[in-house]
């Protein structure tokens, strides 16, 4: 990436699921000496375990929102799944801006109105 090079589409290619692009965000944060710290790791471990195996492709809304209702049965907060739907547009803008992958769902952004049942339920 911050050698001016075209991104290597082939081994974006062979990424089939949400915990795939998971694996490839943690690996180039630390290629650039930027590991996931502890707040940031976590979050990604938690959404490796729930989302990890879904394919990218089926990722979209009403996925999202069976997720924060997960969480919220699981008492996580309203700023927690605040921060879980801002972690996951993170890494799918990530795996679109550094690697080109082209197969990636397009996410409504997380705006109040459209989480107001889950941040209700959770809190």
């Amino acid at each position: 990436m911050d050698q001016g090079l075209a991104p290597n589409k082939s081994s974006v290619s062979r990424l089939t699921t949400f915990g795939d692009l998971i694996d490839l965000h943690i690996i180039d944060m630390c290629e650039v000496g930027k590991p996931p710290r502890r707040s940031k790791a976590a979050t990604l471990k938690t959404l490796k375990r729930d989302l990890g195996k879904d394919k990218i492709g089926h990722l979209d809304r009403q996925k999202l929102i069976d997720y924060g209702k997960m969480r919220a049965d699981q008492n996580a907060g309203p700023v927690t799944l605040s921060i879980d739907i801002v972690v996951v547009k993170m890494i799918i803008t990530h795996a679109a801006a550094v690697h080109g992958s082209t197969c990636l769902p397009t996410l409504p952004q997380p705006r109040r109105v459209a989480f107001e049942p889950l941040i209700k339920l959770s809190g």
